[in-house]
């Protein structure tokens, strides 16, 4: 089996995370791609997050109902504590076995600074990693990858994906001000979003 990982923050889902979703399964034939809400990035203060870990699971998992295989998967929320990826892939390769390809898909703004992950090489040596163009062609990596690359280029893979113009940052600030966001987010979440407001 090939499986797909698309692991952030989903604070909220919005269009751009479904659209690059269906991308990561349809560019690379996969059999499911799983998103995973992140409980805590140790990139981002935990005060950063506008909804519940309760509530973003509900927001994916109203998504991920209606898409062909796209699922959702709690991991890194029920586990607590800091999300380093290299456990989350640990996990998918106990859940699915060792003879199943695990495919990683992060952003370009990601790569840049990937060495600077906590057991990076480990994490490479497990999954193909998958980066989704953001302005790629204007990002200038580290030479500890640039060397990496050289030496196993077929690790990593470039996709050629269309990115909406759209953030979970800027939805938030949107609501904040009481502004519509129809069209940044799937009609499901959209009712979500307006029935948590009236509440």
């Amino acid at each position: 089996m090939k499986i797909g990982i698309y692991g952030g923050s989903f604070n909220p889902v919005h269009n751009a995370h479904i659209d690059l979703a269906g991308h990561f399964r349809d560019i690379l034939n996969l059999d499911a791609v799983y998103l995973v809400p992140a409980y805590k990035s140790p990139f981002k203060e935990r005060g950063d997050f506008m909804f519940s870990d309760s509530q973003r699971i509900q927001m994916l998992n109203l998504v991920a109902t209606n898409l062909d295989k796209i699922f959702v998967d709690d991991y890194e929320i029920t586990k607590g504590d800091t999300s380093f990826t290299i456990d989350t892939i640990n996990y998918f390769v106990d859940k699915f076995g060792h003879r199943s390809e695990l495919c990683l898909l992060i952003g370009s703004d990601q790569w840049v600074s990937f060495h600077k992950w906590k057991d990076w090489k480990l994490i490479l040596d497990k999954v193909k990693l998958c980066i989704a163009g953001r302005d790629i062609e204007n990002n200038s990596i580290n030479d500890v990858l640039t060397e990496y690359l050289f030496y196993n280029s077929e690790k990593v893979i470039f996709l050629d994906t269309p990115l909406l113009d759209i953030s979970s940052e800027n939805i938030r600030k949107l609501l904040n001000q009481n502004q519509d966001v129809k069209d940044l987010v799937p009609q499901s979440i959209y009712k979500y979003l307006n029935d948590l407001i009236k509440r």
